[in-house]
């Protein structure tokens, strides 16, 4: 059995387009942790409309390296499931105006034996 421990820790970034603002949320402080073995990092990029809602969400990336497809697929649950929890507020346009963004974020495991 496998304790899956999420150490995320991302900052910003922004790239804006005409209808929609892309954000990628990078890693930083202690990059020592992204070297570790049993550090595990998954990609998710995902969509959150102008109305707050949640449209999609796609897992870019799982480097596990000592996972069998059953636990990338627990990792990737995990993090669609902390995605669909958290609330987001939609960011807004110059005017106020809330608007669709299409975020991508690295999330950041640490595996542990139970």
């Amino acid at each position: 059995m496998v304790s899956i421990i999420l150490l995320n820790s991302a900052g910003f970034a922004q790239e804006q387009t005409d209808t929609t603002e892309v954000v990628h949320l990078k890693h930083f402080g202690d990059t020592a942790l992204l070297k570790d073995s049993s550090a595990v990092t998954v990609d998710a990029k995902f969509t959150v409309e102008a109305n707050g809602r949640i449209s999609s969400i796609d897992i870019l990336k799982n480097n596990c390296k000592t996972c069998d497809d059953k636990e990338k697929k627990e990792i990737n649950d995990v993090v669609m499931n902390i995605i669909r929890k958290n609330p987001i507020t939609p960011r807004r346009d110059s005017k106020g105006n809330p608007k669709k963004t299409i975020y991508i974020q690295p999330f950041l495991f640490k595996l542990e034996e139970e």
